[in-house]
């Protein structure tokens, strides 16, 4: 099994679990309540992986690492926006007016779901952001839709010094 981490996903009734010793005993005792499922792993999601791991580093438990090559991935993106201001959150209209995109904001909401580590990086990020199928342009879009949700609290805060600013002559 330790060969092929990368490619497959053991999942119960529950969600997605990390492959160990103990889960590899209740399968064995029970495997009508696990289910398998297989990723075509390859370079593309490699790449895909470590540049979305490099922008949510700081949000990245180096122990996780070790469960599985890319839901420590999912869980720092999930850690990053549990750490978001509520406004940063919620804001669909950045402070100069101007709308946050619709794909971004579904990120966001995809974000708030339950979803595995696979089905987030593989599925739904891909498809939030129009791709047919898995694409590791998708990075991209995740890396600046978190670049642009990471700002909206300094671009209110320096709109409303402008603002007071502004009554103040």
């Amino acid at each position: 099994m330790h060969n092929y981490r990368h490619q497959v996903v053991i999942s119960d009734r529950f969600g997605s679990v990390q492959t160990n010793v103990d889960v590899l005993v209740q399968i064995n005792s029970d495997p009508s309540n696990f289910s398998i499922e297989y990723l075509d792993w390859n370079p593309e999601k490699e790449d895909y992986i470590a540049r979305l791991a490099s922008a949510f580093g700081d949000y990245v438990i180096e122990a996780e690492k070790a469960g599985s090559s890319y839901d420590y991935v999912a869980n720092a993106m999930r850690r990053w926006y549990m750490a978001l201001p509520k406004f940063s959150k919620e804001c669909k209209v950045r402070p100069n007016g101007i709308k946050i995109g619709k794909r971004q904001q579904e990120m966001m909401k995809v974000l708030r779901e339950n979803a595995s580590g696979s089905d987030l990086l593989f599925k739904k990020i891909p498809t939030t952001f129009a791709y047919d199928g898995f694409s590791a342009d998708a990075a991209g879009d995740v890396i600046s839709a978190k670049t642009l949700f990471d700002e909206l609290l300094n671009e209110l805060k320096k709109h409303l010094i402008e603002e007071r600013n502004n009554r103040q002559l």
